[in-house]
């Protein structure tokens, strides 16, 4: 269980803007990571956000892109 407040942390991309895409391979031979990097106004320097299939970092993870109140991926 993650004993962090996830909203919050997830919060911080508000505003964001993403300024390149990469994939980071898995040192460990499983499925590359997505790596996003954004630039945010409210924090001083750019960020990473690499997607994970969880807290671990057990390869590379997914995001469903979709329309809003589509219910379905672009």
């Amino acid at each position: 269980m993650i004993n962090m407040d996830l909203t919050k942390h997830y919060s911080q991309l508000i505003g964001g803007q993403i300024v390149r895409f990469e994939w980071e391979e898995d040192e460990f031979g499983g499925d590359a990571f997505p790596v996003f990097h954004l630039i945010i106004p409210t924090i001083d320097h750019p960020v990473r956000v690499t997607v994970s299939r969880d807290f671990e970092g057990n390869g590379g993870g997914a995001l469903f892109i979709e329309e809003e109140g589509s219910g379905g991926g672009l």
